[in-house]
């Protein structure tokens, strides 16, 4: 059994072809792109009329697969308000994609760093006690227990309520 049918028998029809997400990205063109990361590049599109963000993951090696297996098993297996939601994935060949929800106001580096509004100390103390949730959650209630090892304003995004969620 090859690694997109065990996902796809694990994870339900959360599978979406790479055709489908190459579409509405439009290819995969930079003006769709919103970040980039040690993993790789991450596009915003429409995908069933939902804002999504398309992270297109950069190891197409096949000794990668066994990691991102584990990572689409870990981000399905814990649901928690302030952690990032799995939408779906795609592996097709050497692509490999992982659909995430979007989150407006981007990262907490982008508001800390950024030229935009100044984050108040309420929506500070909010985004803080939030992330400290997810965390606590990730590394005491998960069976077994996820360390996450790499938190920081990256990996904090914020929804349109500025409600963080860490991935």
């Amino acid at each position: 059994m090859n690694l997109a049918h065990l996902l796809r028998r694990l994870l339900g029809q959360n599978h979406i072809s790479y055709g489908e997400l190459a579409k509405v990205t439009g290819h995969f063109s930079l003006n769709n792109l919103i970040g980039r990361g040690g993993f790789g590049h991450v596009f915003k599109a429409s995908l069933d009329g939902e804002i999504c963000a398309i992270k297109r993951l950069d190891f197409p090696d096949v000794q990668s697969e066994g990691g991102l297996e584990r990572e689409i098993m870990v981000v399905k297996s814990v649901s928690h308000k302030n952690l990032v939601e799995l939408v779906g994935y795609c592996i097709d060949g050497a692509n490999r994609l992982l659909i995430l929800k979007y989150f407006p106001n981007g990262s907490l580096r982008s508001k800390l760093h950024g030229s935009g509004d100044v984050l108040d100390w309420e929506k500070r103390m909010k985004i803080a006690t939030g992330s400290a949730k997810g965390l606590e959650y990730l590394h005491e209630h998960c069976k077994p227990k996820i360390i996450h090892l790499d938190i920081k304003p990256d990996n904090i995004l914020l929804n349109q309520d500025f409600e963080p969620k860490v991935r």
